[in-house]
């Protein structure tokens, strides 16, 4: 109530508000909690939901399993079922959960740490414990790789493009350190998840900069900044397409949905224009949406309808300013069904999917025929391959082609100063 006062907000209208910390805290709890309630049936662990209730309620508890449940909701979000370790066992010391992925099977014994979780700590100043808690979670007993979260809980700070410093900088730096002393001799190879979620430490203003970074400790995989070639990348993600589909799914989910059912707040569906319908135009013509661009400057649109007669034609419309809006946030669902991003691709890797998604149909003979004077490659060899495996090298190719035709790229402030890893 005592927001809604400040805010200004009427009952029947929608107002925007700024997201706070508080509110933020408030919203992804709720959102994490109705996760874990939503897909009780991925969490094969009984009485779970009010063990993680009963802790919530300690104060002394409330940083730390706040955190797990954060986690937690992740890999359900992605997926994933999970099977929370009996903490009543004192005769090992075991991780937190094990997430499976059911489309291939695959276990992870996943661990939660999170620097400072007493709430009068001066988290503040440096990163005090964090490699420490990365050692203690690699001690853990298990026979399954392991995938380890720990949240370095320090306030944000907007990032700036041309600064050489920014939190992932410093953490990812600080783990190499830690990977290459002598206090890791003896460690497990693991993939570290570098999280900051700094709501309670910005309660009355927006958090500036919050989110997760993916760091392999003892493995060349996941090296952040480190160069890597398309085709490196391809076979990392089919052979651990796990970890691509929950890191996919924590970026995808970054924002909590305003709605469960895919309505855009604010705008109902019967007012705006949705691929699929009918419309009639101001001339008194109608016909059938096939397409919709949009300017991003104004919100000028070109709507592509097929006509009552069979005919096709053009007009052209302007998006309210709400609609607009809208439109910016969500531009891959605004008009009703699910498509391309558009604008300018700056990662290889979406450039790749991009060229992929437009080959995966096209017929073997066809990619045959388009791939005939690329050199270094054998047309016996290629004949023998199947069309799924033709459209991945075109993509791929395709993919070189574009990065070699851009030139070298500036490296990011941030990446020339981040320490290299150990020699392995």
């Amino acid at each position: 109530m005592t927001l809604a006062k400040a805010s200004q907000c009427v009952s029947d209208h929608i107002k925007r508000i700024p997201l706070t910390g508080a509110i933020n805290a408030y919203l992804t709890l709720a959102y994490d909690l109705y996760t874990l309630e939503h897909n009780a049936s991925q969490a094969h662990t009984p009485g779970i939901k009010e063990r993680l209730f009963h802790r919530l309620k300690h104060p002394d508890q409330f940083v730390g399993v706040r955190y797990e449940v954060r986690v937690a909701a992740m890999f359900l979000r992605a997926g994933f079922d999970l099977i929370w370790e009996d903490e009543t066992d004192g005769t090992s010391r075991h991780c937190e959960f094990t997430a499976t992925y059911p489309k291939t099977g695959r276990s992870f014994a996943v661990e939660c740490k999170m620097r400072n979780q007493s709430m009068g700590a001066k988290s503040q100043s440096g990163f005090g414990k964090f490699v420490g808690l990365v050692g203690d979670a690699l001690l853990k007993d298990t026979d399954i790789d392991r995938l380890v979260f720990v949240d370095i809980n320090t306030p944000a700070k907007a990032r700036a493009p041309d600064s050489p410093y920014d939190w992932r900088t410093a953490a990812v730096s600080h783990l190499r350190r830690f990977e290459g002393s002598k206090q890791a001799e003896g460690l497990p190879s693991a993939l570290i998840f570098i999280t900051n979620f700094p709501d309670h430490h910005h309660l009355d203003e927006s958090v500036a900069d919050a989110g997760a970074i993916l760091e392999g400790f003892k493995t060349a995989d996941y090296r952040t900044g480190e160069p890597t070639t398309i085709r490196q990348k391809i076979q990392l993600r089919e052979r651990l397409p796990e970890v691509e589909t929950l890191f996919a799914s924590m970026v995808e989910h970054s924002e909590v949905p305003s709605t469960f059912e895919g309505e855009i707040p604010g705008l109902q569906d019967t007012s705006r224009l949705l691929i699929g319908h009918r419309y009639q135009m101001d001339d008194g013509q109608i016909g059938l949406l096939e397409d919709v661009s949009v300017h991003e400057q104004d919100g000028q649109v070109s709507l592509a309808l097929q006509m009552e007669d069979g005919s096709r034609a053009i007009y052209q419309n302007l998006l309210s300013e709400d609609e607009f809006i809208a439109w910016k946030r969500y531009p891959e669902t605004f008009f009703g069904d699910v498509r391309q991003r558009q604008g300018r691709i700056d990662d290889p890797m979406e450039f790749f999917d991009r060229m992929l998604q437009i080959y995966s149909q096209t017929p073997k003979e066809k990619l045959l025929g388009f791939m005939a004077p690329e050199p270094g490659l054998v047309r016996e060899e290629l004949s023998a391959l199947e069309q799924p495996e033709l459209a991945t090298l075109y993509a791929e190719h395709i993919t070189n082609a574009a990065v070699l035709r851009a030139g070298p790229q500036p490296i990011p402030a941030n990446m020339r100063w981040m320490r290299k890893p150990p020699a392995r």
